[in-house]
């Protein structure tokens, strides 16, 4: 982007400058967000529909110091990857389209009968043949569109292509290549210990004494959002299940 919009670069967040902007006056490049600028949900399949598909946040860094290994490419791209990209003194935005509701379904399993044993984590991201790849496809394409609009598009002085990529610049085929390359999780994942199939609805696991599940695992589906909210919320209900236990109110039933 033009040198004028208030991006994140490594030399603006370490120079003296903006030490003392922070110190003095509490403005500067420290006093801003290095997350999300900017958040979208929409649903790009159905507009009308008041349930998102897909939430695009748009980040005021184009790229970071090792950034494929904070994105998670695999191991054997990672220097394609870097050397792709701009380096961390590069004025830039980034568009990040994240699939709120993927059809592709991991599974967790016992590793063995030990205690110590970790399980057995299957996530099998991006598993369905099209759905999701197109999913996010189509909102890397209103991202597009987005970024020509009027009001980016005298922001904007180049897109930067990724890298190792053989398909045509652009290209249906590129964008899917890409994002089964550079796909990366937000975390969150959902539904493993699901309230109904899992746990009962005060959290115990059913069949176990004693122990309650208070995770994002209880979720039967992946949410909307954000799901700390809703966790916050889940950690409320049983904190009132354990004090309602342990700690009754005199003279309650």
């Amino acid at each position: 982007v033009n040198d004028e919009v208030k991006t994140i670069t490594k030399d603006k967040v370490t120079s003296a400058k903006s030490f003392l902007e922070y110190y003095f006056s509490k403005s500067g490049s420290w006093s801003q967000s290095l997350q999300s600028q900017s958040t979208l949900f929409v649903n790009t399949e159905d507009s009308s529909s008041k349930q998102p598909n897909i939430n695009i946040n748009m980040l005021r860094a184009v790229s970071l110091p090792n950034q494929a290994e904070i994105l998670g490419v695999k191991y054997e791209l990672e220097d394609q990857f870097n050397a792709g990209l701009y380096d961390s003194n590069t004025n830039g935005i980034i568009f990040v389209p994240t699939l709120l509701h993927p059809k592709s379904v991991g599974e967790v399993k016992l590793r063995s009968t030990g205690i110590h044993d970790p399980p057995v984590i299957q996530p099998n991201y991006l598993s369905t043949d099209t759905d999701d790849v197109d999913t996010l496809l189509s909102a890397i394409r209103l991202v597009q569109r987005l970024t020509k609009q009027e009001s980016m598009v005298k922001l904007i002085k180049e897109h930067i292509p990724l890298p190792a990529n053989p398909h045509p610049v652009d290209s249906d085929e590129y964008w899917r290549h890409a994002i089964r390359q550079f796909a990366f999780t937000t975390g969150q994942p959902s539904g493993t210990c699901a309230i109904g199939e899992v746990v009962t609805e005060e959290l115990f696991i059913k069949g176990v004494e004693g122990i309650r599940v208070v995770d994002n695992s209880v979720f039967p589906n992946t949410l909307s959002t954000d799901s700390t909210g809703a966790l916050i919320g889940v950690a409320e209900r049983a904190a009132d299940l354990l004090k309602k236990k342990h700690f009754p109110v005199k003279g309650s039933m």
